[in-house]
């Protein structure tokens, strides 16, 4: 299974291999430079749900069975 990080962030890349090693220990998991599309630092749930959501959409649509977004969010 190839499953594509919507990030190159080694933190975000490890935490994916080691959730994902669990349940599929061949998988190939590798990251991808995407745009969120979302401000730079997103602020609320809506905007960092919304950043997540763009960013695994990017990253399956390389080629990827599964696509994997993180977004990092401020909450008021």
């Amino acid at each position: 299974m190839k499953i594509t990080v919507g990030s190159q962030n080694a933190s975000k890349l490890s935490a994916v291999l080691s959730g994902v090693r669990a349940y599929w220990p061949a998988a190939e998991v590798d990251g991808a430079e995407v745009i969120s599309g979302i401000a730079g630092q997103p602020i609320g749930m809506e905007q960092t749900l919304q950043g997540a959501i763009n960013r695994a959409r990017a990253a399956k649509a390389g080629g990827a069975e599964l696509g994997v977004g993180l977004e990092n969010g401020v909450m008021k």
